[in-house]
């Protein structure tokens, strides 16, 4: 390890050993003032005890700051966030709880007795790592690798039961010594999607390590989970099988299962929904590319979509995993609903069974053309004179500014103990159809 890079460890280090550090760290959030970052300081300075001088307790202040903000950023990621040790961008890029933790059963599930380890590669601060390790109970080495020496340093201290090689040599990923092993492991591959600014990228081939190393993972191992944007188009992807999750109705990851992690085969594609609360059990469905493609022209009728869109009809808004793997359809059948247009994410009557968190239902009280005048008045006389509690405004496509009509469309003076209502607002049947205004009613389970 270079001298630079044992040097932040051991200020990391310190930093962790302080209790009375991290907590003056903790009491500073966002735009940090003056007399919070003083205070930590202070707190550096009695943790030196004088050594190091002034700058060193600079130093120090802000690594106790990093972590801080890093464990802010896993509240509600990790059940543990707050003895995390992280960075913030580490923080960000890496899998919550209940995700690594769903992933890792699919690992302990295609165990067999020729597998000699798991591999994390690319694992960062060890999101996934440390489910691994806990999962899988010491029935094989799990083995975190990371080219960034310090996030290597952070998954050995978040994931006691791994090892952990880290640096730009033992570290590399895409080393001779990681193909060695990969004929007798299974693999969990997390590529950075991020610039060094921190902007995303969404590209198979803007990926590091890049595709060719995707490719060779894909192909070598006994079986590969790779980590990737859940914006990833299917189309670029190493035959597999392509899961999406969901978790708390927001997207945050796929991943590319391969070899035996793919136990259904190539070319089927999953959607599973996920609470990071743990007050439901995980949702998973699944379909091969026929059996999406048959069931997209069993349930997508526009005309009878749009005949069946009057008052008291149920609309469901299917939760974001299902419509980004390409299930739309599949759950239509499975509902014995109607699918207006694949694009706009809704279901048109039977019964999605909310209770399974596939989708929420909404019963529709009128329809229009948009115009903010005419949705305004409907939106005034279903609420009548006490005035709705809440108006949402769901909508796609960038054809009008949510939280703008959100504002425009609650009436003045509005009160508690009027109706909740929801109005979508979007393209109901595909590019070149009118924008169209959904007033509905939240369902209630």
């Amino acid at each position: 390890m270079e001298n630079a890079d044992a040097r932040r460890i051991e200020l990391w280090r310190t930093a962790m050993g302080s209790p009375e550090l991290l907590a003056s760290a903790a009491g500073v959030e966002g735009a940090a003032s003056a007399s919070g970052v003083a205070r930590v300081r202070a707190a550096a300075a009695r943790v030196l005890g004088g050594s190091g001088g002034e700058a060193a307790g600079g130093e120090l202040a802000r690594v106790a700051l990093t972590i801080a903000e890093g464990r802010r950023r896993l509240a509600g990621k990790w059940h543990d966030s707050e003895r995390a040790v992280a960075d913030s961008p580490g923080a960000q890029m890496a899998s919550g709880t209940v995700a690594a933790r769903w992933k890792a059963a699919r690992f302990a599930r295609a165990m067999g007795d020729d597998a000699e380890l798991v591999l994390d590669l690319c694992c960062g601060i060890g999101g996934d790592l440390r489910e691994l390790a806990t999962t899988l109970g010491g029935r094989v080495p799990v083995v975190g690798v990371e080219v960034d020496s310090l996030r290597g340093w952070m998954a050995s201290e978040n994931s006691p039961g791994a090892q952990c090689r880290c640096g730009e040599g033992a570290g590399d990923a895409t080393g001779e010594g990681v193909s060695r092993e990969l004929a007798g492991a299974l693999v969990h591959l997390d590529p950075s999607r991020r610039e060094g600014g921190g902007r995303r990228r969404r590209g198979l081939g803007e990926l590091t390590p890049g595709v060719g190393f995707v490719e060779r993972v894909a192909r070598a191992a006994l079986g590969a989970g790779i980590k990737l944007a859940p914006s990833v188009d299917a189309h670029e992807l190493p035959g597999g099988e392509l899961e999406v999750l969901s978790e708390d109705g927001r997207l945050t990851q796929a991943v590319l299962w391969t070899g035996r992690l793919a136990p259904d085969g190539h070319g089927v594609t999953r959607a599973t929904v996920l609470r990071r609360d743990g007050g439901r059990e995980a949702r998973s469905m699944a379909a091969s590319l026929d059996q999406r493609e048959a069931a997209a022209v069993e349930t997508t009728d526009a005309e009878g979509a749009s005949a069946a869109l009057v008052p008291g009809a149920v609309v469901w808004a299917v939760d974001p995993s299902v419509e980004r793997a390409g299930l739309l359809g599949v759950l239509a059948s499975k509902s014995g609903g109607i699918v207006g247009h694949p694009g706009a994410g809704l279901i048109v009557g039977g019964d999605a069974r909310e209770d399974e968190g596939w989708a929420r239902g909404y019963e529709l009280v009128d329809r229009c053309v948009w115009a903010r005048d005419r949705v305004a008045g409907l939106v005034r006389t279903i609420a009548g004179d006490a005035g709705p509690v809440l108006v949402e405004v769901k909508t796609r496509g960038g054809v009008i500014d949510a939280d703008r009509e959100r504002a425009a469309l609650r009436p003045r003076g509005a009160r508690g103990g009027g109706a909740e209502l929801t109005v979508f607002v979007q393209r109901l049947f595909g590019a070149g159809s009118p924008v169209e205004a959904l007033i509905t009613r939240r369902m209630r389970v």
